[in-house]
């Protein structure tokens, strides 16, 4: 779909595989997306209702999506394939799908 190797059957140790590493990311931001979700529940719809009366989750959630871009640039502390930004801006959406 996206034309890239899948890096399934490599070798243990080997280097990050692109693959994986979109998988990791859309994850994250799967996650993040959830996390806004989930603060309404019985029925309620604008989950953006009030979002920033709460500076603990705002502040965490804003961590978070920095902590994620920041794993995602420094591949000398973290074992990801360097992603480019369409790639990125892909994953973003498919989480907000998710």
């Amino acid at each position: 779909m996206l034309d890239i190797p899948t890096g399934r059957g490599a070798e243990y140790g080997a280097k990050p595989s692109q693959h994986f590493t979109i998988i990791f990311n859309t994850f994250v931001m799967m996650t993040l997306f959830n996390e806004i979700n989930a603060r309404k529940i019985h029925g309620q719809r604008n989950v953006f209702e009030g979002i920033f009366t709460n500076p603990i989750f705002y502040s965490i959630w804003i961590f978070t999506c920095l902590a994620q871009v920041s794993v995602l640039d420094n591949m000398h502390y973290s074992k990801v394939f360097p992603s480019n930004i369409m790639h990125t801006c892909m994953n973003e959406f498919y989480g907000l799908l998710c």
